[in-house]
């Protein structure tokens, strides 16, 4: 999906709304800003329309978190994924380059995220970004967990649209 995207970014990064900047730099961090923004809110209505969780659910199948459950995901969700993203990038004028970091940062992030691991300090590199921690309760097997933390790479959506928790699930997975 990332050469399709940068494709797109090689052709309309000059016609969109971030070229009404001229410094380089906030066209980076506002880029990678909206993506990650994209990211929360398609990852909460995923959760939020039975449509599209029908899709979604397969990524919440797995009683147990590890790497591969970031790759766990439906093709008909990672189609819409690339198509919304696909319009962000056009209608921001998103820079190949930055479609090609936030691809290979994102990526990260999410493997980061769903390893089955915990480390000194991660509640509060959790005030930043989203971290094992904060995802598990994410991928819990309570609706009312599950239904929080749907950040990609930062905290702060979550904290913001009223989404957060830190809670430790009891269980991994989908019931029944």
């Amino acid at each position: 999906s990332a050469s399709s995207l940068f494709m797109l970014a090689e052709r309309y990064s000059d016609k969109g709304l971030l070229n009404t900047l001229s410094s380089p730099a906030w066209k980076a961090v506002l880029s990678f800003l909206m993506l990650d923004l994209l990211m929360y809110l398609w990852h909460k209505a995923s959760h939020s329309f039975d449509c599209l969780w029908m899709f979604h659910k397969v990524h919440h199948n797995d009683p147990y978190l590890n790497i591969t459950t970031s790759f766990r995901i439906h093709f008909l969700e990672l189609f819409i994924t690339n198509i919304l993203k696909a319009i962000l990038i056009v209608i921001l004028g998103i820079e190949e380059a930055m479609v090609l970091t936030s691809e290979a940062i994102m990526t990260l992030f999410v493997m980061f995220h769903h390893t089955n691991i915990s480390f000194h300090g991660e509640k509060r590199l959790g005030k930043v970004i989203i971290t094992p921690y904060l995802h598990r309760a994410h991928h819990s097997t309570e609706r009312n967990d599950h239904d929080n933390n749907y950040g990609a790479v930062f905290s702060i959506w979550d904290r913001l649209f009223g989404s957060f928790t830190e809670r430790e699930p009891l269980e991994i997975g989908i019931k029944n």
